[in-house]
């Protein structure tokens, strides 16, 4: 009987060794949820492409939904990161004249503070507009009236900060995009990423992905490239992408 004791007590020493081991964690693949629709973007097309090219990986599972109820606090517990990539409830703006529904704001703040990791893309900066607090989670929006983008064209991007999303990313790139400015970001945003262009005859520098929160509880990150396939099918917007979601999952 000591013997069978000893025994038990030896294996269940050596499986909380091997559960513990560093590495396990790090195995686990990382659940995305894609959060589309809305107008002025081909948000399935571009989300989709992301998708096929992190598959590739085997590292990712990924999720597309445009169903707002998809941001209720209890589906997004089968989430570590959720993109959005979207165009939507624009409550007073003369747009989109639907109020957010409150288990939006409810559902991403908890996720966030609960240790899930999210990425702000494109025009979803400008999504929630009756969401007082969106930029205290996101770190920027756009303000209906005042903010603008040039027009569609080769957007030059320059790296300004070495950080887990920017790694390995050329200093300068370029590609097919809408340019986001006159924003309201916030003096804490850190910027990464920034271009410029010509305002009032003057040479204005613009943030165009920054971080908005890095705690050991919260990450967040703005990215403000992604108006169609002219970024997503790009392999630097693809890289800076995943790049971006393992740092949100802390795997980076």
């Amino acid at each position: 009987m000591k013997k069978f004791t000893c025994l038990m007590v030896m294996m269940s020493l050596c499986l909380g060794v091997f559960c513990s081991l560093p590495g396990a964690e790090e195995s686990k693949p990382i659940r995305v949820l894609f959060s589309g629709g809305g107008d002025w973007h081909p948000y399935a097309q571009c989300s989709g492409a992301l998708i096929d090219a992190l598959r590739k990986d085997k590292v990712f599972v990924c999720s597309y939904s445009e169903d707002p109820n998809s941001l209720r606090a209890e589906h997004l517990k089968n989430f570590d990161v959720v993109v959005l990539y979207n165009g939507v409830y624009h409550q007073g703006t003369g747009k989109q004249e639907i109020p957010t529904p409150a288990y939006i704001p409810e559902g991403l703040t908890k996720f966030v503070s609960g240790g899930g990791g999210l990425i702000c893309m494109h025009s979803a900066m400008a999504s929630y507009s009756d969401w007082k607090d969106y930029i205290n989670l996101i770190g920027g929006v756009w303000v209906w009236g005042t903010s603008a983008h040039d027009n569609y064209g080769t957007l030059k991007s320059r790296v300004v900060a070495r950080h887990p999303i920017t790694e390995g990313l050329p200093e300068t790139f370029e590609f097919q995009d809408e340019f986001y400015h006159t924003l309201n970001v916030l003096p804490s945003a850190q910027v990464l990423v920034d271009s410029t262009h010509e305002k009032g005859g003057k040479t204005v520098t613009e943030p165009l992905v920054w971080v908005a929160k890095d705690t050991p509880q919260e990450r967040v990150a703005t990215i403000l490239h992604g108006h169609d396939m002219g970024s997503w099918g790009n392999p630097v917007f693809q890289q800076m992408m995943k790049q971006a979601i393992e740092w949100a999952a802390r795997k980076r």
